[in-house]
Protein backbone atom coordinates (compact mmCIF):
# COMPACT_ATOMS: atom_id res chain seq x y z
CA UNK A 1 0.00 0.00 0.00
CA UNK A 2 1.29 2.83 -1.42
CA UNK A 3 1.41 6.26 0.62
CA UNK A 4 -2.04 7.71 -1.52
CA UNK A 5 -3.74 4.84 -0.37
CA UNK A 6 -3.06 4.67 3.67
CA UNK A 7 -3.75 8.50 3.46
CA UNK A 8 -6.89 7.92 2.10
CA UNK A 9 -7.73 4.67 4.09
CA UNK A 10 -6.98 7.14 6.88
CA UNK A 11 -9.82 9.58 5.31
CA UNK A 12 -12.01 7.00 5.40
CA UNK A 13 -11.96 5.76 8.98
CA UNK A 14 -11.99 9.34 10.10
CA UNK A 15 -15.44 9.93 8.21
CA UNK A 16 -16.73 6.70 9.51
CA UNK A 17 -15.99 8.01 13.20
CA UNK A 18 -17.64 11.61 12.37
CA UNK A 19 -21.11 12.33 12.13
CA UNK A 20 -23.78 12.18 10.78
CA UNK A 21 -23.19 8.60 12.83
CA UNK A 22 -26.20 6.76 14.19
CA UNK A 23 -25.90 7.22 18.29
CA UNK A 24 -27.43 4.71 20.70
CA UNK A 25 -31.00 5.85 22.84
CA UNK A 26 -30.03 7.08 26.31
CA UNK A 27 -33.25 6.37 27.92
CA UNK A 28 -32.51 8.52 30.65
CA UNK A 29 -32.12 11.55 28.60
CA UNK A 30 -35.15 12.94 26.37
CA UNK A 31 -35.97 12.25 22.90
CA UNK A 32 -36.60 14.92 19.68
CA UNK A 33 -38.37 14.27 16.53
CA UNK A 34 -38.17 16.40 13.76
CA UNK A 35 -40.49 15.64 10.49
CA UNK A 36 -41.79 17.68 7.44
CA UNK A 37 -43.97 16.75 4.60
CA UNK A 38 -43.77 16.77 0.89
CA UNK A 39 -46.13 16.08 -2.12
CA UNK A 40 -44.66 12.82 -2.12
CA UNK A 41 -43.57 11.28 1.01
CA UNK A 42 -43.05 11.99 4.85
CA UNK A 43 -39.59 12.30 6.53
CA UNK A 44 -38.46 12.21 10.49
CA UNK A 45 -35.51 12.07 12.59
CA UNK A 46 -35.36 10.72 16.07
CA UNK A 47 -32.55 12.48 17.92
CA UNK A 48 -31.05 13.29 21.37
CA UNK A 49 -29.07 16.39 22.27
CA UNK A 50 -25.42 15.52 23.88
CA UNK A 51 -22.81 18.17 24.63
CA UNK A 52 -24.78 20.77 22.70
CA UNK A 53 -25.39 18.63 19.90
CA UNK A 54 -28.09 16.53 18.29
CA UNK A 55 -27.19 13.18 17.75
CA UNK A 56 -29.39 11.34 15.19
CA UNK A 57 -30.80 8.30 16.56
CA UNK A 58 -33.16 7.00 13.46
CA UNK A 59 -33.82 8.07 10.17
CA UNK A 60 -37.50 8.14 8.36
CA UNK A 61 -39.39 8.39 5.34
CA UNK A 62 -42.13 7.02 3.56
CA UNK A 63 -43.94 7.98 0.03
CA UNK A 64 -47.65 9.20 0.00
CA UNK A 65 -50.21 7.02 -1.66
CA UNK A 66 -52.63 8.22 -4.15
CA UNK A 67 -54.85 9.67 -1.53
CA UNK A 68 -52.56 11.02 0.74
CA UNK A 69 -51.02 13.17 -1.70
CA UNK A 70 -54.52 15.18 -1.90
CA UNK A 71 -54.46 15.83 1.29
CA UNK A 72 -54.45 19.68 2.17
CA UNK A 73 -50.83 21.09 3.26
CA UNK A 74 -51.94 21.06 6.90
CA UNK A 75 -53.38 17.31 6.45
CA UNK A 76 -49.76 16.18 5.17
CA UNK A 77 -47.66 17.79 7.84
CA UNK A 78 -50.31 16.26 10.56
CA UNK A 79 -49.64 12.81 9.33
CA UNK A 80 -46.36 13.55 9.20
CA UNK A 81 -46.87 14.16 12.63
CA UNK A 82 -48.53 10.94 13.79
CA UNK A 83 -46.37 8.71 11.79
CA UNK A 84 -43.14 9.94 13.61
CA UNK A 85 -44.82 9.16 16.56
CA UNK A 86 -45.92 5.75 15.27
CA UNK A 87 -42.97 4.70 13.52
CA UNK A 88 -40.54 5.67 17.20
CA UNK A 89 -43.39 4.52 19.40
CA UNK A 90 -40.88 2.27 21.13
CA UNK A 91 -38.86 4.94 22.43
CA UNK A 92 -41.46 7.83 22.80
CA UNK A 93 -43.91 5.80 24.73
CA UNK A 94 -43.99 6.98 28.62
CA UNK A 95 -41.55 9.71 28.03
CA UNK A 96 -41.76 13.06 27.59
CA UNK A 97 -40.32 14.51 24.23
CA UNK A 98 -39.99 17.49 21.66
CA UNK A 99 -41.94 17.57 18.51
CA UNK A 100 -39.80 20.66 15.62
CA UNK A 101 -42.03 21.62 12.61
CA UNK A 102 -41.59 23.99 10.12
CA UNK A 103 -45.54 24.38 9.70
CA UNK A 104 -46.50 26.90 12.39
CA UNK A 105 -50.03 25.88 12.04
CA UNK A 106 -49.14 22.41 14.22
CA UNK A 107 -48.11 24.46 17.21
CA UNK A 108 -51.45 24.76 17.87
CA UNK A 109 -53.25 21.56 17.21
CA UNK A 110 -54.55 21.31 20.93
CA UNK A 111 -56.48 23.87 20.35
CA UNK A 112 -57.84 22.88 17.36
CA UNK A 113 -61.90 22.92 17.37
CA UNK A 114 -64.41 21.22 16.02
CA UNK A 115 -62.55 18.52 14.66
CA UNK A 116 -64.16 15.25 12.97
CA UNK A 117 -62.89 12.62 10.57
CA UNK A 118 -59.66 11.33 9.88
CA UNK A 119 -58.54 14.47 12.14
CA UNK A 120 -60.54 13.93 15.17
CA UNK A 121 -58.63 10.14 15.34
CA UNK A 122 -55.34 11.34 14.73
CA UNK A 123 -55.85 13.85 17.58
CA UNK A 124 -56.90 10.86 19.43
CA UNK A 125 -54.41 9.15 18.80
CA UNK A 126 -52.01 11.88 20.33
CA UNK A 127 -53.50 12.08 23.56
CA UNK A 128 -51.48 9.10 24.68
CA UNK A 129 -48.67 10.56 24.74
CA UNK A 130 -46.80 13.71 26.48
CA UNK A 131 -45.07 15.94 24.14
CA UNK A 132 -44.07 19.92 23.13
CA UNK A 133 -44.78 21.41 19.58
CA UNK A 134 -41.79 23.88 18.74
CA UNK A 135 -41.86 26.01 15.19
CA UNK A 136 -38.88 26.14 13.22
CA UNK A 137 -37.66 27.66 10.54
CA UNK A 138 -37.78 25.54 7.01
CA UNK A 139 -33.81 25.92 6.46
CA UNK A 140 -33.24 24.81 10.19
CA UNK A 141 -35.05 21.21 9.78
CA UNK A 142 -32.93 20.31 6.30
CA UNK A 143 -32.70 16.29 7.31
CA UNK A 144 -36.44 15.62 7.95
CA UNK A 145 -37.15 18.11 4.64
CA UNK A 146 -34.60 15.82 2.88
CA UNK A 147 -35.93 12.79 3.71
CA UNK A 148 -39.58 13.92 2.66
CA UNK A 149 -38.62 14.53 -1.13
CA UNK A 150 -36.81 12.10 -3.77
CA UNK A 151 -33.28 12.40 -5.32
CA UNK A 152 -32.40 13.33 -8.42
CA UNK A 153 -29.43 11.20 -9.34
CA UNK A 154 -27.15 12.59 -11.81
CA UNK A 155 -26.36 10.23 -13.80
CA UNK A 156 -22.51 9.65 -14.53
CA UNK A 157 -20.81 8.27 -17.05
CA UNK A 158 -18.17 5.17 -16.30
CA UNK A 159 -16.36 4.54 -19.91
CA UNK A 160 -13.77 5.88 -21.13
CA UNK A 161 -14.90 5.94 -24.84
CA UNK A 162 -11.57 6.85 -26.24
CA UNK A 163 -10.02 3.89 -24.41
CA UNK A 164 -12.86 1.90 -25.38
CA UNK A 165 -12.05 3.03 -29.32
CA UNK A 166 -8.57 2.13 -28.84
CA UNK A 167 -9.09 -1.39 -27.96
CA UNK A 168 -10.52 -1.98 -30.83
CA UNK A 169 -8.35 -2.68 -33.62
CA UNK A 170 -10.27 -1.27 -36.41
CA UNK A 171 -10.68 2.07 -34.79
CA UNK A 172 -7.24 2.47 -34.03
CA UNK A 173 -5.93 1.82 -37.41
CA UNK A 174 -8.36 4.48 -38.65
CA UNK A 175 -6.86 6.96 -35.51
CA UNK A 176 -3.11 6.06 -36.71
CA UNK A 177 -4.17 7.19 -40.23
CA UNK A 178 -6.09 10.13 -38.97
CA UNK A 179 -3.24 11.85 -38.07
CA UNK A 180 -1.35 12.06 -40.97
CA UNK A 181 -4.60 12.21 -42.90
CA UNK A 182 -7.07 14.59 -43.38
CA UNK A 183 -10.05 12.72 -43.62
CA UNK A 184 -13.22 14.65 -44.40
CA UNK A 185 -16.03 12.36 -42.69
CA UNK A 186 -14.26 11.89 -39.26
CA UNK A 187 -12.93 14.18 -36.45
CA UNK A 188 -10.84 13.54 -33.79
CA UNK A 189 -11.73 15.61 -30.70
CA UNK A 190 -10.29 15.41 -27.20
CA UNK A 191 -9.57 12.05 -27.86
CA UNK A 192 -12.38 10.14 -29.21
CA UNK A 193 -13.14 9.85 -32.83
CA UNK A 194 -16.00 10.90 -34.35
CA UNK A 195 -18.37 10.62 -37.86
CA UNK A 196 -19.63 14.00 -39.44
CA UNK A 197 -23.32 13.26 -40.65
CA UNK A 198 -25.98 15.01 -42.01
CA UNK A 199 -26.94 14.95 -38.09
CA UNK A 200 -24.24 16.32 -36.84
CA UNK A 201 -20.92 14.52 -34.94
CA UNK A 202 -21.89 10.76 -33.88
CA UNK A 203 -19.61 9.03 -31.65
CA UNK A 204 -17.51 5.71 -33.73
CA UNK A 205 -18.61 2.66 -31.90
CA UNK A 206 -15.54 -0.32 -31.15
CA UNK A 207 -17.17 -3.50 -31.99
CA UNK A 208 -17.03 -5.05 -28.53
CA UNK A 209 -19.54 -2.08 -26.98
CA UNK A 210 -22.30 -2.65 -30.40
CA UNK A 211 -24.50 -5.09 -27.84
CA UNK A 212 -24.08 -2.47 -24.63
CA UNK A 213 -25.81 0.38 -26.60
CA UNK A 214 -28.15 -1.69 -28.38
CA UNK A 215 -29.28 -2.51 -25.04
CA UNK A 216 -29.16 0.84 -23.46
CA UNK A 217 -31.00 2.31 -25.90
CA UNK A 218 -33.93 -0.79 -26.72
CA UNK A 219 -34.41 -1.98 -23.41
CA UNK A 220 -33.56 1.46 -21.21
CA UNK A 221 -34.20 4.25 -22.43
CA UNK A 222 -36.54 3.44 -25.64
CA UNK A 223 -39.08 0.85 -23.83
CA UNK A 224 -38.22 -1.67 -26.50
CA UNK A 225 -40.18 0.57 -29.28
CA UNK A 226 -39.78 -1.29 -33.11
CA UNK A 227 -36.86 -1.64 -35.13
CA UNK A 228 -37.50 1.65 -37.19
CA UNK A 229 -37.58 3.82 -33.83
CA UNK A 230 -34.65 2.30 -32.29
CA UNK A 231 -32.24 2.56 -35.51
CA UNK A 232 -33.36 6.09 -35.91
CA UNK A 233 -32.55 6.69 -32.63
CA UNK A 234 -29.10 4.92 -32.58
CA UNK A 235 -28.20 6.67 -35.53
CA UNK A 236 -28.56 10.14 -33.88
CA UNK A 237 -25.79 9.26 -31.28
CA UNK A 238 -23.62 6.50 -32.74
CA UNK A 239 -22.25 4.72 -35.70
CA UNK A 240 -20.50 1.71 -37.16
CA UNK A 241 -20.60 -0.41 -40.52
CA UNK A 242 -23.78 -2.43 -41.12
CA UNK A 243 -25.55 -0.78 -37.79
CA UNK A 244 -28.87 -1.28 -39.08
CA UNK A 245 -28.54 -5.16 -39.92
CA UNK A 246 -27.31 -5.50 -36.50
CA UNK A 247 -29.69 -3.41 -34.75
CA UNK A 248 -32.59 -5.70 -36.58
CA UNK A 249 -30.94 -8.77 -35.95
CA UNK A 250 -30.28 -8.18 -31.64
CA UNK A 251 -34.39 -6.82 -32.12
CA UNK A 252 -35.32 -9.42 -33.57
CA UNK A 253 -33.92 -11.78 -31.10
CA UNK A 254 -35.36 -9.86 -28.50
CA UNK A 255 -36.95 -11.87 -25.48
CA UNK A 256 -39.22 -9.46 -24.27
CA UNK A 257 -40.34 -8.11 -27.28
CA UNK A 258 -41.65 -11.94 -28.68
CA UNK A 259 -43.22 -12.30 -26.16
CA UNK A 260 -45.37 -9.06 -25.39
CA UNK A 261 -45.27 -7.73 -28.45
CA UNK A 262 -48.46 -8.28 -31.12
CA UNK A 263 -47.81 -9.51 -34.81
CA UNK A 264 -48.41 -7.80 -38.15
CA UNK A 265 -49.51 -11.56 -39.31
CA UNK A 266 -50.95 -14.41 -38.05
CA UNK A 267 -49.88 -18.03 -39.45
CA UNK A 268 -52.65 -19.80 -40.95
CA UNK A 269 -52.60 -23.27 -41.43
CA UNK A 270 -54.68 -24.59 -44.71
CA UNK A 271 -57.98 -25.92 -43.88
CA UNK A 272 -58.77 -29.99 -43.49
CA UNK A 273 -62.36 -30.38 -43.53
CA UNK A 274 -63.95 -33.43 -42.49
CA UNK A 275 -65.76 -35.32 -44.70
CA UNK A 276 -68.10 -38.15 -43.43
CA UNK A 277 -70.45 -40.26 -45.59
CA UNK A 278 -73.44 -41.55 -43.19
CA UNK A 279 -75.83 -39.71 -41.43
CA UNK A 280 -75.57 -39.29 -37.62
CA UNK A 281 -72.30 -41.44 -36.94
CA UNK A 282 -70.04 -38.13 -36.34
CA UNK A 283 -71.58 -35.60 -33.54
CA UNK A 284 -69.90 -32.13 -32.88
CA UNK A 285 -71.21 -31.40 -29.07
CA UNK A 286 -70.72 -27.89 -27.20
CA UNK A 287 -72.10 -25.67 -24.26
CA UNK A 288 -73.22 -22.30 -25.00
CA UNK A 289 -73.91 -19.60 -21.95
CA UNK A 290 -74.36 -19.04 -19.16
CA UNK A 291 -77.29 -17.36 -19.84
CA UNK A 292 -80.06 -15.70 -18.00
CA UNK A 293 -81.82 -17.83 -15.43
CA UNK A 294 -84.92 -19.20 -16.53
CA UNK A 295 -87.47 -19.55 -14.33
CA UNK A 296 -87.72 -23.41 -14.71
CA UNK A 297 -83.58 -23.54 -13.52
CA UNK A 298 -82.11 -23.04 -16.56
CA UNK A 299 -78.53 -21.48 -17.94
CA UNK A 300 -77.27 -23.03 -20.37
CA UNK A 301 -77.66 -24.98 -23.47
CA UNK A 302 -76.05 -27.59 -24.32
CA UNK A 303 -75.83 -28.22 -28.58
CA UNK A 304 -75.10 -31.24 -30.72
CA UNK A 305 -74.92 -31.59 -34.34
CA UNK A 306 -74.89 -34.11 -36.80
CA UNK A 307 -71.71 -33.64 -38.99
CA UNK A 308 -73.16 -35.55 -42.31
CA UNK A 309 -77.22 -33.90 -42.64
CA UNK A 310 -76.31 -30.73 -40.19
CA UNK A 311 -79.33 -31.62 -38.01
CA UNK A 312 -79.03 -29.55 -34.73
CA UNK A 313 -79.87 -31.25 -31.10
CA UNK A 314 -80.37 -28.30 -28.70
CA UNK A 315 -81.02 -28.78 -25.09
CA UNK A 316 -81.53 -26.13 -22.06
CA UNK A 317 -79.26 -27.28 -18.54
CA UNK A 318 -79.56 -26.20 -15.33
CA UNK A 319 -75.42 -26.42 -15.16
CA UNK A 320 -72.56 -28.24 -17.06
CA UNK A 321 -71.79 -31.05 -14.99
CA UNK A 322 -70.48 -33.83 -16.86
CA UNK A 323 -73.47 -35.83 -15.50
CA UNK A 324 -76.37 -33.62 -16.81
CA UNK A 325 -74.37 -33.72 -20.33
CA UNK A 326 -73.82 -37.37 -20.03
CA UNK A 327 -77.33 -37.96 -19.18
CA UNK A 328 -78.67 -35.37 -22.38
CA UNK A 329 -76.64 -37.04 -24.83
CA UNK A 330 -77.84 -40.57 -23.64
CA UNK A 331 -81.33 -39.73 -23.48
CA UNK A 332 -81.65 -37.93 -26.06
CA UNK A 333 -79.19 -37.94 -29.01
CA UNK A 334 -78.21 -41.84 -28.38
CA UNK A 335 -82.03 -42.90 -27.73
CA UNK A 336 -83.15 -41.43 -30.67
CA UNK A 337 -80.54 -41.63 -33.55
CA UNK A 338 -78.50 -44.35 -32.14
CA UNK A 339 -75.18 -44.94 -31.10
CA UNK A 340 -72.61 -42.96 -33.44
CA UNK A 341 -68.91 -43.50 -34.23
CA UNK A 342 -67.63 -40.42 -33.06
CA UNK A 343 -68.38 -37.46 -30.89
CA UNK A 344 -66.25 -34.47 -31.10
CA UNK A 345 -66.39 -31.67 -28.28
CA UNK A 346 -63.35 -29.03 -27.36
CA UNK A 347 -61.17 -29.34 -24.22
CA UNK A 348 -64.17 -28.61 -21.72
CA UNK A 349 -63.96 -30.40 -18.34
CA UNK A 350 -67.40 -32.21 -19.21
CA UNK A 351 -66.21 -33.57 -22.02
CA UNK A 352 -62.67 -34.84 -20.92
CA UNK A 353 -64.15 -35.85 -17.37
CA UNK A 354 -63.87 -39.52 -16.22
CA UNK A 355 -67.63 -40.29 -16.29
CA UNK A 356 -68.10 -38.97 -20.23
CA UNK A 357 -65.01 -40.85 -21.23
CA UNK A 358 -65.95 -43.88 -19.22
CA UNK A 359 -69.53 -43.42 -21.45
CA UNK A 360 -67.76 -43.47 -24.40
CA UNK A 361 -65.63 -46.46 -24.05
CA UNK A 362 -69.38 -48.50 -22.82
CA UNK A 363 -70.70 -47.67 -26.34
CA UNK A 364 -67.62 -47.89 -28.61
CA UNK A 365 -67.82 -44.37 -29.39
CA UNK A 366 -64.32 -42.57 -30.59
CA UNK A 367 -63.91 -38.97 -28.02
CA UNK A 368 -62.20 -36.55 -29.92
CA UNK A 369 -61.02 -32.84 -28.95
CA UNK A 370 -60.05 -29.60 -30.69
CA UNK A 371 -56.25 -28.06 -29.23
CA UNK A 372 -56.88 -25.65 -26.75
CA UNK A 373 -58.29 -22.34 -27.73
CA UNK A 374 -58.95 -23.26 -31.50
CA UNK A 375 -62.80 -22.82 -31.68
CA UNK A 376 -62.55 -23.74 -35.39
CA UNK A 377 -61.43 -27.48 -35.05
CA UNK A 378 -65.34 -27.48 -33.19
CA UNK A 379 -66.50 -25.05 -36.20
CA UNK A 380 -69.85 -26.52 -37.15
CA UNK A 381 -71.04 -26.62 -33.41
CA UNK A 382 -69.59 -23.08 -32.63
CA UNK A 383 -71.39 -22.23 -35.85
CA UNK A 384 -75.09 -23.57 -34.39
CA UNK A 385 -74.91 -22.03 -31.22
CA UNK A 386 -74.19 -18.45 -33.11
CA UNK A 387 -77.26 -19.03 -35.35
CA UNK A 388 -79.38 -20.41 -32.12
CA UNK A 389 -79.01 -17.33 -30.01
CA UNK A 390 -79.25 -15.04 -33.03
CA UNK A 391 -82.97 -16.33 -33.26
CA UNK A 392 -83.67 -16.38 -29.57
CA UNK A 393 -83.21 -12.70 -29.55
CA UNK A 394 -85.84 -12.59 -31.27
CA UNK A 395 -88.50 -14.36 -29.02
CA UNK A 396 -87.52 -13.75 -25.47
CA UNK A 397 -88.85 -11.14 -23.10
CA UNK A 398 -87.73 -8.10 -21.72
CA UNK A 399 -85.87 -9.80 -18.92
CA UNK A 400 -84.20 -12.26 -20.97
CA UNK A 401 -85.84 -15.05 -18.49
CA UNK A 402 -88.13 -17.13 -21.05
CA UNK A 403 -85.23 -18.19 -23.70
CA UNK A 404 -85.66 -22.38 -22.60
CA UNK A 405 -89.53 -21.88 -23.84
CA UNK A 406 -88.68 -20.76 -27.36
CA UNK A 407 -86.11 -23.18 -28.22
CA UNK A 408 -88.10 -25.03 -30.43
CA UNK A 409 -88.93 -22.49 -32.87
CA UNK A 410 -85.94 -22.10 -34.19
CA UNK A 411 -84.74 -25.81 -33.91
CA UNK A 412 -87.59 -26.10 -36.27
CA UNK A 413 -86.54 -23.64 -38.71
CA UNK A 414 -82.79 -24.46 -39.36
CA UNK A 415 -83.30 -28.55 -39.66
CA UNK A 416 -86.12 -26.48 -42.18
CA UNK A 417 -84.30 -24.87 -44.22
CA UNK A 418 -81.50 -25.61 -47.34
CA UNK A 419 -77.79 -26.27 -45.75
CA UNK A 420 -75.73 -24.21 -48.09
CA UNK A 421 -72.97 -27.34 -48.14
CA UNK A 422 -75.67 -30.35 -49.27
CA UNK A 423 -78.08 -28.49 -50.55
CA UNK A 424 -80.55 -30.20 -48.63
CA UNK A 425 -82.35 -29.54 -45.61
CA UNK A 426 -81.76 -31.34 -42.69
CA UNK A 427 -85.34 -32.69 -42.68
CA UNK A 428 -84.77 -34.14 -46.03
CA UNK A 429 -81.71 -36.41 -45.21
CA UNK A 430 -83.12 -37.29 -41.90
CA UNK A 431 -86.58 -38.43 -42.90
CA UNK A 432 -86.62 -38.28 -46.50
CA UNK A 433 -88.86 -35.21 -47.08
CA UNK A 434 -89.47 -31.69 -45.71
CA UNK A 435 -91.08 -30.62 -42.23
CA UNK A 436 -94.18 -29.18 -42.25
CA UNK A 437 -94.26 -25.55 -41.03
CA UNK A 438 -97.27 -23.85 -39.63
CA UNK A 439 -97.37 -21.66 -42.99
CA UNK A 440 -97.74 -25.27 -44.72
CA UNK A 441 -101.79 -25.13 -42.58
CA UNK A 442 -102.17 -21.79 -43.10
CA UNK A 443 -102.05 -21.28 -46.78
CA UNK A 444 -103.37 -24.53 -49.52
CA UNK A 445 -99.92 -25.21 -50.67
CA UNK A 446 -99.48 -28.50 -53.25
CA UNK A 447 -98.93 -31.27 -51.17
CA UNK A 448 -96.28 -34.68 -52.33
CA UNK A 449 -98.41 -37.03 -53.40
CA UNK A 450 -98.98 -39.85 -50.89
CA UNK A 451 -97.64 -43.45 -51.35
CA UNK A 452 -100.01 -46.41 -51.27
CA UNK A 453 -98.92 -48.49 -48.57
CA UNK A 454 -96.09 -49.07 -46.20
CA UNK A 455 -94.32 -51.46 -48.43
CA UNK A 456 -94.52 -49.00 -51.28
CA UNK A 457 -93.29 -46.23 -48.97
CA UNK A 458 -90.84 -47.79 -47.30
CA UNK A 459 -89.83 -49.09 -50.68
CA UNK A 460 -89.89 -45.26 -52.07
CA UNK A 461 -88.02 -43.90 -49.23
CA UNK A 462 -85.40 -45.99 -49.18
CA UNK A 463 -84.62 -45.08 -52.99
CA UNK A 464 -85.09 -41.59 -52.21
CA UNK A 465 -82.61 -41.35 -48.95
CA UNK A 466 -80.23 -43.31 -51.37
CA UNK A 467 -80.50 -40.91 -53.60
CA UNK A 468 -80.18 -37.68 -51.03
CA UNK A 469 -76.89 -39.28 -49.58
CA UNK A 470 -75.41 -39.51 -52.71
CA UNK A 471 -76.12 -35.91 -54.06
CA UNK A 472 -75.39 -34.85 -50.67
CA UNK A 473 -71.82 -36.19 -50.29
CA UNK A 474 -71.23 -35.02 -53.86
CA UNK A 475 -71.97 -31.43 -52.93
CA UNK A 476 -70.22 -31.59 -49.43
CA UNK A 477 -67.21 -32.91 -51.42
CA UNK A 478 -67.79 -29.64 -54.08
CA UNK A 479 -68.58 -27.37 -51.20
CA UNK A 480 -65.41 -28.27 -48.97
CA UNK A 481 -63.71 -28.45 -52.12
CA UNK A 482 -64.66 -24.41 -52.56
CA UNK A 483 -64.27 -23.55 -48.92
CA UNK A 484 -60.68 -25.03 -48.84
CA UNK A 485 -59.63 -23.12 -51.71
CA UNK A 486 -60.89 -19.92 -50.97
CA UNK A 487 -59.69 -20.39 -47.27
CA UNK A 488 -56.21 -21.93 -48.21
CA UNK A 489 -55.52 -18.35 -50.04
CA UNK A 490 -55.03 -16.66 -46.60
CA UNK A 491 -52.54 -19.65 -45.43
CA UNK A 492 -49.08 -17.80 -44.08
CA UNK A 493 -46.06 -19.45 -42.64
CA UNK A 494 -44.21 -22.60 -43.22
CA UNK A 495 -44.72 -25.78 -41.01
CA UNK A 496 -42.36 -26.05 -38.14
CA UNK A 497 -39.93 -28.91 -37.87
CA UNK A 498 -39.17 -31.02 -35.01
CA UNK A 499 -36.44 -29.35 -32.50
CA UNK A 500 -37.58 -25.63 -33.35
CA UNK A 501 -37.76 -22.68 -30.46
CA UNK A 502 -41.38 -21.55 -30.96
CA UNK A 503 -43.80 -19.25 -28.57
CA UNK A 504 -47.45 -19.78 -27.78
CA UNK A 505 -50.33 -17.33 -28.07
CA UNK A 506 -51.51 -16.83 -25.12
CA UNK A 507 -55.11 -16.05 -24.03
CA UNK A 508 -55.19 -12.67 -22.04
CA UNK A 509 -57.32 -11.96 -19.49
CA UNK A 510 -56.18 -8.74 -18.63
CA UNK A 511 -54.57 -6.16 -21.43
CA UNK A 512 -51.31 -5.47 -19.90
CA UNK A 513 -50.57 -9.60 -19.76
CA UNK A 514 -48.35 -10.69 -22.07
CA UNK A 515 -49.50 -11.93 -25.47
CA UNK A 516 -47.54 -15.21 -25.76
CA UNK A 517 -45.90 -17.73 -23.33
CA UNK A 518 -42.71 -19.38 -24.12
CA UNK A 519 -40.38 -20.57 -25.42
CA UNK A 520 -41.12 -24.00 -25.91
CA UNK A 521 -39.60 -26.95 -28.47
CA UNK A 522 -41.47 -29.15 -30.65
CA UNK A 523 -41.06 -32.50 -30.09
CA UNK A 524 -44.03 -34.17 -32.36
CA UNK A 525 -45.10 -32.80 -35.85
CA UNK A 526 -48.50 -33.56 -36.86
CA UNK A 527 -48.92 -30.48 -39.08
CA UNK A 528 -51.32 -28.65 -38.43
CA UNK A 529 -50.93 -29.81 -34.90
CA UNK A 530 -47.92 -29.33 -32.45
CA UNK A 531 -46.59 -31.71 -29.52
CA UNK A 532 -44.81 -28.82 -27.78
CA UNK A 533 -42.52 -29.10 -24.57
CA UNK A 534 -42.57 -25.72 -22.21
CA UNK A 535 -38.58 -25.09 -21.06
CA UNK A 536 -39.18 -24.65 -17.77
CA UNK A 537 -41.10 -27.02 -16.56
CA UNK A 538 -41.00 -30.03 -19.68
CA UNK A 539 -44.75 -30.36 -20.00
CA UNK A 540 -46.18 -31.43 -23.47
CA UNK A 541 -49.06 -30.01 -24.80
CA UNK A 542 -50.69 -30.01 -28.15
CA UNK A 543 -51.66 -27.10 -30.17
CA UNK A 544 -52.74 -26.13 -33.34
CA UNK A 545 -50.40 -24.09 -35.78
CA UNK A 546 -52.05 -20.86 -35.45
CA UNK A 547 -51.38 -20.22 -31.81
CA UNK A 548 -47.51 -20.24 -32.82
CA UNK A 549 -44.68 -18.55 -34.14
CA UNK A 550 -40.95 -18.95 -34.57
CA UNK A 551 -38.49 -16.84 -32.94
CA UNK A 552 -34.76 -16.17 -32.01
CA UNK A 553 -34.11 -16.24 -28.45
CA UNK A 554 -31.15 -13.65 -27.34
CA UNK A 555 -31.37 -12.16 -23.76
CA UNK A 556 -29.62 -8.54 -24.00
CA UNK A 557 -28.48 -9.73 -20.18
CA UNK A 558 -25.74 -12.27 -21.33
CA UNK A 559 -23.51 -10.61 -23.24
CA UNK A 560 -20.89 -13.36 -23.29
CA UNK A 561 -23.41 -15.64 -25.20
CA UNK A 562 -23.47 -12.88 -28.03
CA UNK A 563 -22.53 -14.22 -31.44
CA UNK A 564 -19.57 -12.05 -32.46
CA UNK A 565 -20.78 -9.03 -35.45
CA UNK A 566 -19.05 -9.56 -38.72
CA UNK A 567 -16.57 -6.87 -39.41
CA UNK A 568 -17.42 -4.86 -42.58
CA UNK A 569 -15.91 -1.67 -43.90
CA UNK A 570 -18.53 -1.25 -46.20
CA UNK A 571 -21.49 1.47 -45.33
CA UNK A 572 -24.37 0.28 -46.94
CA UNK A 573 -27.99 3.28 -47.55
CA UNK A 574 -30.40 2.58 -44.70
CA UNK A 575 -32.84 -0.12 -46.29
CA UNK A 576 -35.93 0.25 -48.13
CA UNK A 577 -37.91 -1.72 -46.33
CA UNK A 578 -36.21 -4.16 -42.87
CA UNK A 579 -37.72 -7.60 -41.99
CA UNK A 580 -40.38 -7.45 -39.20
CA UNK A 581 -39.65 -8.45 -35.69
CA UNK A 582 -41.23 -12.04 -36.77
CA UNK A 583 -39.00 -12.12 -39.91
CA UNK A 584 -41.78 -13.80 -41.90
CA UNK A 585 -42.88 -10.33 -43.64
CA UNK A 586 -41.19 -7.46 -44.76
CA UNK A 587 -42.72 -4.13 -43.33
CA UNK A 588 -41.77 -0.33 -45.12
CA UNK A 589 -40.26 1.86 -42.56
Amino acid sequence: MDEDCQNSFKTLISELQNLPTLGLPDRNSSFIISCDASDVAVGAVLSQTRNGKQIPISFASQVLNTSQRRYSTTDKELYALIWSCRKFKPYLYGKKFEILTDHNPLVHVRNMKDTHGRRARWFEELEQYDYDIRYIQGKENIVADALSRSICTVLQSTIDFGLEQLKDPFIQDLIKSFKGTNFKNYALLNGILYRIGRRGHVLVVPDHLKNKIIEDCHINNLSHLGVAKTIDAIRQRFYWPKMDHDIEERLRSCESCLINKSKNYTPIAELNPVQVDEPFCFWEVDITGPLNLTERGNKYIVVFTDHFTNWIEAYPIPDQTAQTVAQIMLDNVIARFGVPVQVHSDQGTQFESTLFHHLCMWLGIKKTKTTPYHPMGNGQVERANKTIKEMLRHHVNEWKNDWDLHLGLPLLAIRSCVCKKTKFSPAKLCYGRELRLPIDIEFPLLQERRADGYHIFVKNLSQKLKSYFDIARENTKKSNFETKRYYDTKVCGDPYNIGDKVYLKSQQSNKLDKLFDGPYIIKLNKHPYYDIQDFLDGKLKRVHFNRLFVGKRYEFEHGDETPQLRRSTRIRRPPKYISNCWGRRNVAY
